[in-house]
């Protein structure tokens, strides 16, 4: 089965399933691959880390901590992610994504997800913009109307309850993108327009700790307790950091000291266990895909 078309590839019964019940690979923090060491540091970091971006040695270390992709988008896509994590801030009147320096500009990335959507018309991709930094009640509306504009009759409109959306539907109506749009603090209940999908749509736990063996026994729980009814559901299979464990070895890098073994572990862990979490697994992200096969091993627990 080719990862770059797989959806298109899955076994018939599986077309008119929920999505909320299929396995799907996904990528975390999904546009650094793209993070720029030149860059101010991002919005996202805090207001004293900031100001020490014009030092080239502090930008480097916040690069090596922050980056936790290789692939674009549209190397992404062909290895089999169809889940993109994205957090946006606004720079100088310009969305770009952003994970402690800057990446590139929003539109190029989706335009990435665009043209493969037009060469792969049987693959849906899910897009889950979930972080906002810098933003304005008409920085929100003019994002929007980009998602709208490009993505066109691709979008699929927000349906209740999620578990209404299958593969065959959104063939037949031609629908590729489910964007999911997640604002926060003054502006998380601003209106939202009906072709995005918002939190009340998919869950999205991840464990709080930097060691792998624990990261592993909670998603297993986060699995274990996962309630079909309440629509997707985005594990994140990733180690999270304390900003202590950084300080101690500003030299090193993330995927180096902890997330390609990480994400190792947790190729390992689905082998393991397949026949156990199958039928409470949805979308699972985790830190450098291209690692152990991952989008592969998550696929196939489709046809388990």
């Amino acid at each position: 089965m080719s990862l770059e078309n797989w959806m298109s590839e899955l076994p018939e019964p599986l077309h008119n399933k929920p999505l909320t019940s299929l396995c799907i690979p996904g990528s975390h923090n999904s546009g650094t691959a793209k993070l720029n060491v030149n860059s101010p540091i991002g919005a996202d970091q805090p207001a004293f880390l900031q100001a020490f971006g014009g030092q080239a040695m502090i930008r480097r270390a916040v690069y090596d901590w922050s980056k936790d992709q290789t692939l674009s988008f549209a190397e992404q896509l062909r290895v089999g992610v169809r889940f993109f994590d994205l957090r946006v801030a606004m720079v100088n009147g310009e969305p770009r994504l952003v994970h402690g320096l800057y990446c590139q500009d929003v539109p190029s990335a989706l335009l990435e997800i665009l043209e493969f959507l037009g060469d792969h018309p049987k693959e849906i991709a899910f897009i889950d913009f979930n972080h906002f930094y810098n933003f304005t009640n008409k920085d929100h509306e003019e994002l929007l109307t980009v998602i709208s504009s490009l993505f066109d009759v691709k979008l699929c409109p927000r349906k209740a309850p999620a578990s209404n959306a299958t593969l065959k539907e959104l063939w037949a109506a031609e629908q590729q993108a489910i964007v999911f749009y997640q604002p926060t603090g003054d502006h998380k209940n601003i209106p939202l327009p009906p072709f995005v999908w918002t939190c009340a749509d998919i869950k999205s736990p991840w464990p709080r700790t930097e060691v792998t063996a624990n990261m592993l026994k909670e998603v297993g729980e986060i699995l274990g307790s996962r309630r079909l009814g309440d629509g997707f559901q985005a594990c994140q299979a990733i180690v999270t950091l304390d900003p202590r464990s950084v300080m101690k070895q500003p030299m090193g890098t993330f995927e180096h000291r902890y997330a390609r073994q990480a994400t190792n572990a947790v190729v390992e862990w689905l082998k393991t266990n397949a026949s156990e979490i199958r039928s409470s697994l949805n979308i699972l992200l985790c830190d450098f895909v291209d690692e152990a096969n991952f989008c592969q091993v998550v696929v196939d627990l489709n046809r388990l």
